[in-house]
Formats: C-alpha cells, structure tokens, sequence
C-alpha cells in the first residue's frame, strides 16, 4: 500500500473546485461532498495500486499517472513508495498548461 499526499498545488486546485461547485450548485454540501469524493477516490485507488492510473502524454517523462473522478483529472507521481497528488483539474482544462514538473517531488 502506497502513502497518498496531495501536494500544494493539488490542494490548491481542490480549494478552487470546491468554490467553483459551490457557486455553480449554490450548495455547500455538493462541493463538500464532490471534494471528499476526489479525495477518497485518490487515497483509495492509488493507495491501493499505485500503477493503475493511466499515464499522462504531458508527463509521461516524468512518470505522471492519472484518474479520473465525475469530470476531473486527478495527476499523480510515484516515488519510491509514495505517491504525490501534483494536480486536480477539470478535464476540460488544458493539461500542458497547468503541469510543471519541476515543482514535483523529486524521486
């Protein structure tokens, strides 16, 4: 089982897609619970099986993975026997713009 942490920047992004929800639905509860979701669904999916995320074209290089959860993007690192959330976006967004791999945990 690997140890899950979301960086910085992912829990940047979390913070965003939490207001965004909140805005758009007018609920508290539907962007609580959507970012509790993308949260669990990281801790558990990748905890689990660090290799079953799909890799990224953007970071393939550098050894970038991701799942999905409702329409987001959720883009992780493996590193030794950590995985690090590095972002969390719309799947809309575009990829490249967002992903800078120098601000990754180095491995």
């Amino acid at each position: 089982m690997a140890k899950v942490t979301w960086t910085e920047p992912a829990l940047n992004d979390l913070g965003r897609i939490y207001d965004y929800l909140a805005a758009s639905s007018q609920s508290f509860d539907v962007a609580e619970r959507i970012c509790d979701e993308l949260l669990t669904t990281s801790h558990t999916r990748i905890g689990r099986s660090p290799k079953t995320g799909s890799l990224v074209a953007e970071g393939k290089k550098h050894g970038a993975r991701e799942i999905y959860k409702h329409s987001y993007r959720i883009i992780y690192v493996q590193r030794s026997d950590a995985c690090y959330v590095v972002r969390c976006i719309h799947s809309s967004r575009d990829l490249a713009r967002q992903l800078d791999p120098a601000d990754w945990p180095k491995g």
